[in-house]
């Protein structure tokens, strides 16, 4: 199952904080550590980096790299093991 031609594309804080939001709700932890993650799965150290960058340009990740990073930043730090309906739910907000 490949979704290679997915991207998640940020191109505004507005849209960060929407992705912290979904990432929020549907794994149900911190606001912060939701940033925290989708900083991480888009390529950046913090986000506050993912925010100079987006105020700088908008970026992008593939959909499937995001994910796998995720799911590694996901289990290491929370615990929480991604499932088909999670993943779903994150393609559906996150990718264009």
């Amino acid at each position: 199952m490949s979704n290679n031609n997915k991207l998640i594309v940020q191109s505004s804080n507005s849209e960060l904080t929407k992705a912290a939001h979904t990432l929020k709700t549907i794994l149900g932890i911190k606001a912060s550590r939701a940033a925290q993650r989708h900083a991480s799965a888009m390529g950046y150290p913090s986000a506050n980096h993912l925010i100079v960058a987006v105020k700088a340009d908008s970026v992008e990740q593939d959909f499937d790299t995001y994910i796998n990073i995720l799911k590694s930043e996901l289990m290491s730090n929370h615990q929480i093991e991604l499932n088909d309906a999670m993943i779903g739910g994150l393609r559906e907000s996150l990718t264009v």
